[in-house]
């Protein structure tokens, strides 16, 4: 009798041990996981933020230079206000939209490893380089790029190599707008439509141009384009 009490004591000690143990090992593994999650997730906003910073500092880069990240010699014209950009000699020259795209796409390629400097987080790695595309709308600049970044940690590990920014400016609009002034230069009292203001600063043989446009601010500030013309 007493044997068969004993069998019977540990046969549910047994068992109660076998359902204590496995949620327990599984309370683990979820633990695990979400652990390992916030640190995907973690690693997610920091590239999003980063990606922002140059898409947004790249913006000003460009609209300063007349819409050109590096200014191309034959359009570089030395000013009382530093080095800007020719767009017209007799007739215009201005940069299309097309082509101020792959200019500030340029810049956000040759800048998004020092924005985004992985080097910084643990357990976080590149394997390849940036590629991307910028579009240029009227109110709004897209950019969209894959770039191989893994987070790993012990056997876990994920994939982020998706990149995507998005800045609500109105550069293609303000560019659209210098089109206009260049379609009839000389003209006084020009007024632009969509509120974009203009201002004009004469020097001894040009004219810089400046676009104001208070409905796109980049990092707090106004988006302003700046070009100079030949009088």
């Amino acid at each position: 009798m007493f044997a068969v009490v004993a069998l019977l004591i540990i046969a549910l000690v047994l068992i109660v041990y076998m359902f204590i143990k496995s949620p327990a090992q599984d309370f683990k593994d979820i633990a695990k996981t979400l652990t390992f999650q916030g640190l995907v997730d973690s690693t997610k906003e920091f590239l999003t933020s980063c990606s922002n910073d140059v898409l947004n500092n790249g913006v000003m880069k460009i609209s300063g230079n007349g819409g050109y990240y590096k200014i191309p010699e034959f359009k570089k014209i030395q000013t009382s206000y530093g080095e800007m950009t020719l767009v017209y000699d007799k007739k215009s020259f201005l940069i299309s939209r097309e082509e101020m795209s792959r200019e500030l796409l340029d810049y956000v390629e040759d800048n998004i490893e020092s924005y985004c400097d992985v080097s910084k987080l643990k357990n976080v790695n590149v394997n390849g380089e940036f590629s991307g595309n910028v579009v240029i709308s009227d109110n709004k600049i897209r950019l969209e790029g894959t770039w191989p970044v893994e987070v790993s940690r012990g056997d876990s590990s994920a994939k982020i190599d998706k990149i995507y920014s998005e800045a609500n400016v109105r550069l293609g609009l303000v560019r659209d707008s210098a089109d206009k002034i260049l379609s009839d230069v000389g003209r006084s009292n020009m007024k632009m439509d969509d509120k974009i203001d203009i201002g004009i600063i004469e020097e001894e043989n040009y004219l810089v141009y400046y676009l104001l446009d208070n409905n796109s601010l980049i990092n707090g500030k106004p988006l302003r384009f700046f070009f100079v013309v030949n009088k």
